[in-house]
């Protein structure tokens, strides 16, 4: 399996996720805005195109579009609309003034998806009915004294990485350390990988969002802000590697929401920002838990149509 960029298709057979990047500029001379950082702000992806190369049939969202063809496959969209014209519908584009984005990966994590060629690190996931009897990835064992991971084959330029954490139980009291969350890699599986990090941590007291960066295996710098939107399941966790705001790009930053992102009628999203230099990065994806029994729903990664 190709532990470098991802190109062109990798399918996981059997199961309602797939891996489908298209064209873009991999020489950082030739990319366009990565110097300059003039982002482009209209792209030409025609309304109807299906971003997955393979059949996907189910509906995820249930808004009647199926997910292979769903510019948003895990946030209700029926009418597709896509405002920069690059592949993603505008309710969940991580830049949606910015043509910068495309899926590159989805996975409903139902019963009968399959992630046989993730690398785990402890922990026993399985698929089934979770915690709250919805369907679900679940993650049921135990180990106080390390994280437990599941992490994708190759890696995404990049990614922005969002799941829904159906719910959690924790292993060891409600009184003791606990989270669950996501990370972009850039080095190997461990307790604590390089590169970045964002959790729904519990210290023994109100929920914190938590952001961090870590390298040489240790976290040298965190950000934190309390009782975040995401408090009580469901939520979701979003971690954005390649973030554009007023036409330039930002250091990674990690968001809680409910609903979609533009749901007014939802609580306010909470998000934080690293306080690090803008270097984008090629990573591997992984979800993880610590102290904790959790389920997983809905995972979809967003990849850079913007060669670095």
């Amino acid at each position: 399996m190709q532990t470098g960029v991802l190109v062109g298709l990798i399918v996981l057979a059997g199961c309602d996720l797939v891996y489908g990047l298209h064209g873009r500029t991999e020489s950082p001379s030739d990319a366009v805005g990565v110097d300059a950082r003039v982002f482009p702000t209209m792209g030409d992806v025609q309304p109807g195109t299906c971003w997955s190369p393979t059949a996907m049939p189910l509906d995820e969202d249930s808004d009647t579009i199926a997910d292979g063809c769903d510019n948003c496959p895990a946030l209700a969209n029926a009418d597709q609309s896509d405002g920069d014209r690059d592949g993603v519908g505008d309710v969940c584009d991580p830049n949606p003034s910015y043509a910068v984005d495309e899926i590159v990966f989805f996975a409903s994590m139902r019963t009968g998806s399959d992630l046989l060629e993730w690398t785990r690190r402890g922990g026993d996931w399985s698929f089934g009915v979770g915690l709250d009897g919805t369907e679900c990835l679940r993650q049921t064992g135990s180990d106080p004294g390390v994280a437990l991971a599941l992490a994708m084959p190759a890696a995404i330029v990049g990614p922005t990485i969002e799941v829904q954490i159906r719910a959690v139980a924790p292993t060891n009291g409600t009184d003791a350390d606990y989270s669950s969350g996501i990370r972009a890699m850039t080095g190997a599986l461990a307790d604590n990988p390089d590169g970045f990090g964002c959790d729904n941590f519990v210290l023994a007291g109100p929920d914190q969002l938590q952001l961090h960066r870590t390298a040489g295996g240790k976290q040298d710098e965190i950000v934190t802000a309390s009782q975040p939107v995401g408090t009580a399941s469901p939520y979701n966790l979003r971690l954005s590697t390649f973030p554009i705001v007023d036409g330039e790009l930002r250091p990674p930053r990690c968001t809680s929401f409910k609903g979609t992102p533009a749901d007014v009628s939802a609580p306010e999203p909470t998000t934080i920002e690293l306080d690090v230099p803008v270097v984008p990065i090629e990573a591997r994806v992984s979800m993880r838990t610590f102290a904790l029994k959790a389920d997983f729903r809905s995972l979809v990664i967003y990849g850079s149509r913007v060669g670095f």
